[in-house]
């Protein structure tokens, strides 16, 4: 472990300024990312990224407020996260000068497979649209593979707490190691790739992976999918590596429940979530989600998490769901 990363489990462990030596790590390969050549910059109507630690708020309160017992509790989960995290940023240093692009069905397939023997359950293909990239930053390929990495039913069920946000926090490690041994196994075959991070990101990772046709974005702003509904994070790799053709998103069925729905909108504590998209003036966007309640209030209550845990396809599943919405649709429509 570097001297940097140590530093920063010691300041976790004392005070609230702990998790700036864990975003230091993340910083430092930010820059370098930046330093390329040949970038995909973000597009002209880029969004800011909104990160879950700014200063006074989010993680920096969640950590400095927790009792040193916990913190202890906690420290062993840490240490994985910034490990994969850490990893995930060496890849930024090791320029690449790859030896193909060209790839078929049995690669694809190769991949798929490999993300899912590491944990990985829904996995996609994507071409990154300029727009999705944060503003001010920049991406060394546009072509991605997509994944997500569920959370485990029972802790998240006690959102808001400290099991359920010790279960995202693992989740964010399996992501890094995902990431890493499909980067691993591209750059075997020839490909260029650099992993994202499981953390932060430079990239809307959840546009992307509902551009990449494996869910849909609900009210709450997260990724909605058909395996554990909202109860997954998700990561990519960025490729240089061809891509499969895209194909329409089955899921955009899922916009209809949650205007019917609103279970979320209702359940959430700071009233973070609204029904009545606000739209940005400059891009365009629609977004249903007041950033500055969501974050303080997640920052002062171990993470929240309630509108993962109420979210119905969290609960009763995107089958079960996708069934009665259809039959209630169809019942409309003949009447």
């Amino acid at each position: 472990m570097k001297f940097k990363e140590l530093l920063g489990l010691v300041r976790f462990l004392s005070n609230s300024g702990g998790i700036k030596g864990f975003i230091g790590v993340i910083e430092h390969a930010e820059q370098e990312i930046m330093s390329m050549s040949d970038l995909v910059p973000a597009g002209d109507q880029a969004v800011m990224r909104l990160d879950t630690a700014p200063p006074g708020a989010g993680v920096n309160v969640m950590i400095g407020g927790m009792p040193l017992r916990q913190k202890m509790s906690l420290l062993p989960t840490f240490l994985k996260v910034t490990s994969s995290v850490g990893r995930c940023g060496q890849y930024m240093y090791d320029k690449q000068s790859p030896s193909r692009s060209d790839a078929d069905h049995s690669v694809w397939t190769a991949i798929d497979q490999l993300a899912r023997e590491n944990g990985a359950v829904e996995v996609g293909f994507v071409r990154i649209d300029e727009h999705d990239i944060f503003e001010g930053f920049a991406i060394p390929y546009r072509n991605a593979i997509v994944f997500t990495v569920d959370m485990e039913k029972e802790a998240i069920d006690t959102a808001p707490s400290f099991d359920a946000m010790v279960e995202v926090l693992q989740t964010y490690a399996s992501l890094g190691q995902v990431a890493l041994k499909l980067t691993d196994f591209l750059r075997d075959q020839g490909y260029g790739a650099y992993p994202g991070f499981p953390i932060r990101g430079v990239v809307d990772y959840v546009r992307a992976a509902e551009q990449a046709g494996i869910g849909a974005i609900g009210y709450h702003g997260m990724l909605i999918s058909p395996t554990d509904g909202t109860r997954q994070r998700i990561n990519l790799v960025l490729t240089n590596m061809e891509i499969p053709e895209p194909t329409p998103n089955p899921h955009e069925w899922i916009l209809d429940f949650c205007a019917m729905c609103n279970k979320c909108v209702r359940e959430c504590p700071p009233e973070a979530i609204f029904t009545t998209a606000e739209v940005n003036p400059v891009n365009g966007r629609k977004s249903t989600i007041h950033y500055d309640r969501c974050v303080e209030y997640y920052g002062q209550n171990q993470g929240c998490a309630v509108c993962v845990r109420v979210c119905p396809f969290s609960q009763a599943g995107y089958d079960k769901i996708m069934s009665g919405f259809l039959r209630r649709q169809a019942s409309r429509q003949a009447a």
